[in-house]
């Protein structure tokens, strides 16, 4: 099974480095249900960059900065893991055009008093 999972995790770098050598990029935009804000638009982002990275980021620079552990986003009706790359999800997708991401904010529950 590790083998297994040894081999999986290699193409899946293989997979990022084909990607990052075509070093595409994409507008994204991000729209949020959960916040009552203007879309909000990544202009160029590169499609090696991982759903990770991108939740880091929008951590940082979107309207609310939601902790990336509350993010959840969206694309074709499925949720993205954080191990793919943007590159991944659009595969086979006109990238000359805004591609749409939906970001989801999930409340951060309190954490509960200490006795």
């Amino acid at each position: 099974k590790e083998k297994e999972k040894e081999k999986e995790k290699e193409k899946e770098k293989e997979k990022r480095q084909q990607v990052k050598m075509a070093g595409h990029e994409v507008h994204l935009i991000i729209k949020s249900p959960s916040v009552q804000a203007q879309d909000f638009h990544l202009p160029q982002t590169p499609t090696w960059l991982t759903i990770s990275e991108l939740k880091e980021q929008l951590s940082s620079s979107f309207t609310t900065q939601p902790p990336v552990t509350a993010q959840r986003l969206i694309y074709g009706g499925k949720i993205l893991q954080d191990n793919m790359s943007v590159g991944e999800v659009l595969a086979q997708r006109d990238l000359s055009t805004p591609q749409v991401f939906h970001l989801v904010i999930s409340k951060q529950q309190p954490s509960a008093p200490e006795p």
